[in-house]
């Protein structure tokens, strides 16, 4: 029988990059490559930060804490598997900063974005609505639940609730540092059932919040913080964020700032259906029903 010179040459083409793949992953295995290398980059800096911070409870400089953010969702987006992209430190921090100032520039001429009805009038959320709107600009809009590192909006396009509300929480630090847009306002990860948002606690205790897989202003009022009865966790975004990267559960009082379940420790390395159902079964306890907006998006 006659092959056809296409499907051969397509299927020999397959073949050789499976294979290519297949012996990068051995490397990496053995040691080289960029992921062992952010790896043991993430381990030294972590280790090197922890016993400090375990001890006074007090953070370094912001550029010390994105650094640490940075090697730690490099490496879980590293890890994830072979599909992930393999880029040195150095690489993605360049590709990081280019994003940041994209975003930052897109926002400083957003900021008279109209906030809609029923949204305290700002200056500060409308800093944070024209970060949103800018964030969306540079790193798009398509969905997929598996995208959950700060690494996946600047280098896969696509992201979720965690890389989205990560993401930017750091921007919005940084552009704290730039021009120190918050006077008594703080910034807060909201995590919800299966859920997370970045937010602003207000000085007169209300929290906004704005939803990250949402295009649009996606912004909800939740009222005062301590009125709410819902099962909802409220963390820094300072403290969170380091701890989180430290992979540490010390000086949690730092970080928590409301809470009204304590069903895993926060804050949490990633927040999937799975983890919430693990659980559930583990406790055999049924602690809440809420919709889970970052699981039901369709995905790209």
């Amino acid at each position: 029988p006659k092959i056809n010179r296409r499907k051969f040459i397509a299927g020999a083409t397959g073949a050789a990059v499976a294979t290519g793949a297949l012996a990068y992953l051995g490397r990496e295995k053995l040691g080289f490559g960029p992921l062992p290398e952010v790896r043991e980059a993430y381990s030294k800096e972590k280790e090197a930060l922890r016993a400090s911070y375990e001890k006074t409870g007090e953070l370094p400089a912001f550029s010390t804490r994105r650094k640490l953010a940075l090697l730690s969702d490099l490496t879980a987006y590293m890890e994830r598997g072979p599909d992930s992209k393999r880029i040195s430190f150095e690489d993605f921090q360049t590709k990081f900063d280019e994003f940041s100032a994209n975003v930052l520039d897109g926002a400083s001429r957003g900021e008279k974005t109209k906030l809609p009805a029923g949204i305290p009038a700002s200056p500060v959320l409308r800093k944070m609505l024209a970060l949103k709107l800018a964030f969306h600009t540079h790193a798009g809009t398509t969905y997929n639940k598996k995208y959950d590192s700060i690494a996946d909006p600047i280098l896969e396009k696509r992201s979720q609730c965690r890389s989205g509300t990560e993401g930017l929480l750091l921007l919005a630090q940084e552009a704290t540092e730039r021009d120190n847009f918050l006077s008594d306002e703080i910034l807060v990860a909201v995590h919800t059932y299966g859920h997370a948002q970045p937010g602003l606690l207000l000085k007169n205790g209300e929290l906004i919040t704005f939803e990250m897989t949402s295009a649009g202003h996606g912004i909800r009022n939740f009222g005062r913080m301590t009125d709410i009865k819902k099962p909802i966790r409220v963390v820094r975004a300072d403290h969170g964020m380091f701890q989180e990267a430290l992979d540490t559960n010390a000086n949690r009082d730092k970080a928590v700032l409301y809470e009204t379940v304590r069903d895993v420790v926060p804050p949490e390395r990633r927040l999937l259906m799975t983890e919430t159902v693990r659980y559930l079964i583990i406790t055999g306890q049924l602690l809440f029903q809420m919709t889970a907006p970052c699981l039901k998006q369709t995905e790209q």
